[in-house]
C-alpha cells in the first residue's frame, strides 16, 4: 500500500483543513449474568461521571442500547441527565424480539441432539452451537454492532473522529493525551486501534502515573469519511469486533482464530485494509467478575461465562415472550422433543 498517495488524498481533502473534533460514544446494554455483574453498567457509568476528566475537543455522548430492564435504563437515564449527559435512546420492543427466528442453517446434525448423546468432541462444541442458533435474537436484544453503527453514525454528525466504544472504557488524561499523539502525527489515516487494557479494581485508573501495559483487543476510531462500518451479521460472542479487524488487516492474535463450519465466514479484505494506526490505550472497568478479567486462562473463561450468559438471557426473554402470549410455548427450544423441553413453569 502506497500510504504517501494516502497522505496526498487526504491533504487535498477539505476535510484535511478541519480541525480534530472527536465525539467519544459509550455504548450500554443489558447485564449479561454472569459474564457481568447485575448492576454493572450502572455501577461504572457512574464512576465514569464521577471520576473521568474532561477531554480536549471532545464531546461526550451514550448509547443506551436496548436495556430490557426498565428499572436499570430508568437509573442510568437519571444519572446521565444529573450530570448533563447527551444520550440516544435504542428501545427494547419485547413483541420485535418475539418475532426472532431461530438460526439452524449450517449446523451440524448433532448439535441439536440431546445433550445425553454428547461425545466429547460435541460437548465441548454445545456452548458455541446454544449462541449460535440464538444468532437472530441475540442481534435484536443485544444488538452489539447494531448498536455501535447507530454510535458511529451518530457521532458522525458531531465531529472528525469517532469513537464508537464499548460502555465501560475509561479514558485518562494520559491515554487521551497519547491517542491525541498519535492521530496528530498521521492524520491522514482513516482509522486508529486502541489497545485495551482490563482492569479488576476501577481506583487503580486515578492513581498517578497509572500506565499499564494494554494486551486485549483494542477499541477502534474511525474518521468521519472511513468508509467501513461493523457488520451486523455478526453477534455478541462470535467476534463481532475482530470480524472488522480481519478486514481493515489489523494484526493480533484474531489472525489465528479458528472459523468453525457453522460460524460466518472470515470477510476478505476491504479497500482501506491497512490504513490503519495505532494510537495510546483505554481501560476498560471492571466487569464485576475479577477471576475473568486476568490471569492464566481468564480469556477462556470469559468465554464459557459470556456463552452462558447469552444463553441464559435470552432464555429468559424467550419466557418472557411466552408468558406475555407474544409466542407459542412450543417454540422455547427448537429441535427437541417436548421432554427435553423446559416446563413453562
Amino acid at each position: 500500500m502506497d500510504l504517501s498517495q494516502v497522505r496526498a488524498d487526504y491533504q487535498a481533502s477539505p476535510l484535511a483543513a478541519e480541525p480534530d473534533t472527536f465525539c467519544l460514544t459509550r455504548i450500554i446494554g443489558n447485564d449479561l449474568v454472569p459474564r457481568h455483574q447485575k448492576g454493572q453498567s450502572l455501577e461504572n457509568v457512574a464512576f465514569i461521571l464521577e471520576h473521568e476528566p474532561a477531554l480536549d475537543n471532545c464531546t461526550k455522548f451514550w448509547v443506551l442500547n436496548r436495556i430490557f430492564d426498565a428499572d436499570e435504563e430508568t437509573s442510568i437515564i437519571k444519572l446521565l441527565e444529573a450530570h448533563g449527559q447527551s444520550y440516544h435512546r435504542i428501545p427494547f420492543d419485547l413483541s420485535a424480539y418475539a418475532r426472532q427466528p431461530w438460526d439452524l442453517d449450517g449446523l451440524p446434525e448433532h448439535a441439536l441432539r440431546p445433550d445425553s448423546d454428547d461425545d466429547e468432541a460435541t460437548a465441548k462444541e454445545r456452548p458455541s452451537f446454544a449462541t449460535i442458533i440464538r444468532r437472530s435474537k441475540s442481534n435484536y436484544a443485544i444488538n452489539n454492532n447494531g448498536a455501535r453503527n447507530i454510535a458511529l453514525t451518530l457521532g458522525r454528525t458531531m465531529a472528525k473522529w469517532v469513537l464508537p466504544w464499548d460502555g465501560n472504557c475509561f479514558m485518562t488524561q494520559a491515554a487521551w493525551a497519547s491517542i491525541r499523539g498519535s492521530i496528530d502525527e498521521k492524520p491522514y489515516l482513516p482509522y486508529f486501534v486502541v489497545p485495551m487494557v482490563r482492569i479488576t479494581d476501577n481506583a487503580a485508573v486515578l492513581r498517578d502515573g497509572f500506565n499499564p501495559t494494554s494486551r486485549e483487543e483494542p477499541q477502534i476510531i474511525f474518521r468521519r469519511d472511513a468508509e467501513e462500518m461493523f457488520d451486523e451479521r455478526f453477534p455478541y460472542g462470535h467476534r463481532p469486533k475482530v470480524e472488522l479487524l480481519w478486514r481493515l488487516a489489523v494484526p493480533g492474535v484474531w489472525d489465528d482464530f479458528e472459523v468453525k463450519e457453522h460460524e460466518l465466514p472470515r470477510p476478505s479484505l476491504c479497500a482501506e485494509a491497512g490504513r490503519v494506526g495505532n494510537a495510546g490505550w483505554v481501560a476498560r472497568l471492571n466487569s464485576g467478575n475479577p477471576t475473568l478479567e486476568v490471569g492464566r486462562k481468564s480469556g477462556s473463561r470469559r468465554g464459557a461465562a459470556r456463552n452462558a450468559a447469552i444463553v441464559a438471557f435470552l432464555d429468559m426473554l424467550d419466557q418472557a415472550s411466552v408468558d406475555a402470549g407474544l409466542m407459542p410455548a412450543d417454540n422455547l427450544l427448537p429441535g427437541r422433543e417436548a421432554k427435553d423441553r423446559p416446563s413453562d413453569g
